[in-house]
């Protein structure tokens, strides 16, 4: 069974190109545009990985990592965003395993980042 990836991000493009890439690498992947309808795909469905924006229109990404963890799901979190890692880790509540990716995104950097966050133990590679 493919690992599950939800991108919540307000950058259609971005979306796009992550998307296609990731599927084109095997993984099953949903997105939401904005932290209130990612809460409703995580309580839908539990994703392996969290791609997430920072900064978004309709909310932060810090609220939703903030209902995440109180509410006692885990999951590997993968944040993408160009707001600088000092105000994000000001904001943060830690918890969750995290790994901060700046804008614009090097993919091939990103693809690693996923592939080693869903790494299970007695994988090989």
């Amino acid at each position: 069974m493919a690992d599950y990836v939800l991108i919540v991000d307000d950058d259609d493009k971005f979306i796009q190109m992550v998307s296609l890439r990731l599927k084109s690498l095997g993984y099953e992947v949903a997105y939401a545009q904005d932290p209130i309808q990612a809460n409703a795909l995580i309580h839908q469905r539990r994703p392996n990985l969290l791609i997430l924006d920072f900064m978004m229109p309709a909310g932060t990404g810090a609220s939703l990592l903030n209902k995440i963890r109180y509410s006692g799901a885990r999951m590997p979190v993968i944040v993408v965003s160009g707001t600088k890692l000092e105000e994000i880790q000001k904001s943060i509540l830690f918890g969750l395993d995290v790994l901060f990716h700046p804008k614009p995104i090097d993919i091939r950097l990103l693809e690693e980042q996923v592939a080693n966050l869903l790494r299970r133990p007695g994988d090989a590679g």
